[in-house]
């Protein structure tokens, strides 16, 4: 049974929630004259519940798959509140993932023998937003949203690292904003070697409001030594994946409307960095989202799909 959340971890979300509120009302309104402050209605949304748990699982790949009786699931987390974006640091033993156990999210890592073994890893105490982690080279990257844009209608979400070794409380850990301030990333990637890093970047536009089912970023890579030398390899594609250090999966909405995975192969000399025409992987017929590519082959990737009940196969 999933665990109850203790009333001080959900004092602790509500608290997090009445900071970002008012600090994000002032930042808005210094912005605006007497004569021009907005007006309408706020749209939110809930889950209208505290006692769930989402957990991530993993499978045997790849030939596993064929045989569809002998797969088996084995649940890597715990059941304690909402665990999701996991990610093995290595061989299939240490797992980094967001969890909302503490009554906001944050990073943790977890070795594979022991669901008790679970470690916090440095992050804003007071970030609202925390997504898809990943370790390299003693550091845990992420996206935050701790520092609130100063700009109406312009995303916080920018990408973070901070040396594993840091303490868990706000004084004691060094934070490093790797995403050039004024600019928006997404859901980042590292490559094979831990030296490139790509990134689903709005850029430093303003949110459009017409945009609710897609957001329209583009794949932008950058090695870990020099983050602030961006170059965009592919326009129009969202939740980058790596296989090696030369090929990036990502997904999009195609012209005909479907959901497709993507695939860019990038030159061998960094410098020549270019935007290039990605090939499409995946058919029209089924909406293909959130690739994870594989380094062991360039022709393997996993995905999720959404399909009605009448195109679910038991065989």
């Amino acid at each position: 049974m999933p665990k109850r959340p203790h009333l001080h971890t959900l004092l602790r979300h509500f608290q997090l929630h009445l900071r970002f509120l008012c600090k994000t009302t002032t930042t808005i309104m210094d912005s605006y004259s007497p004569h021009t402050l907005p007006n309408g209605s706020i749209v939110f949304s809930t889950v209208g519940r505290t006692n769930y748990g989402f957990d991530i699982f993993s499978i045997k790949s790849p030939f596993i798959f064929f045989n569809c009786s002998a797969m088996k699931e084995h649940r890597l987390t715990d059941g304690a509140s909402v665990n999701y974006n996991g990610r093995f640091v290595d061989e299939d033993e240490t797992l980094v993932f967001v969890s909302e156990r503490s009554g906001a999210p944050a990073v943790y890592v977890q070795r594979r023998s022991s669901k008790l073994d679970i470690q916090k890893l440095p992050v804003p105490v007071d970030s609202l937003f925390v997504d898809r982690p990943f370790v390299t080279n003693g550091r845990v990257y992420y996206i935050s949203a701790h520092e609130v844009s100063p700009k109406i209608f312009n995303s916080s979400a920018g990408l973070y690292a901070a040396d594993m070794n840091d303490g868990n409380e706000s004084n004691e850990i060094d934070i490093i904003r790797v995403t050039p301030y004024g600019c928006v990333d997404y859901s980042p990637a590292i490559s094979q070697s831990g030296e490139l890093i790509a990134v689903a970047s709005y850029g430093d536009r303003s949110w459009d409001v017409r945009e609710f089912n897609e957001l329209t970023t583009d794949i932008v890579v950058f090695t870990e030594s020099e983050p602030d030398k961006r170059t965009v390899v592919c326009r129009h594609g969202g939740w980058p994946s790596w296989s090696g250090d030369s090929t990036i999966y990502f997904h999009r909405r195609a012209d005909d409307g479907w959901w497709s995975i993507y695939r860019v192969d990038l030159p061998e000399d960094l410098f020549d960095l270019r935007a290039e025409n990605p090939v499409r992987v995946t058919p029209p017929g089924v909406h293909c989202f959130t690739p994870a590519a594989s380094h062991r082959s360039k022709e393997m990737i996993a995905m999720a799909t959404r399909r009605t009940r009448e195109e679910v196969s038991p065989h």
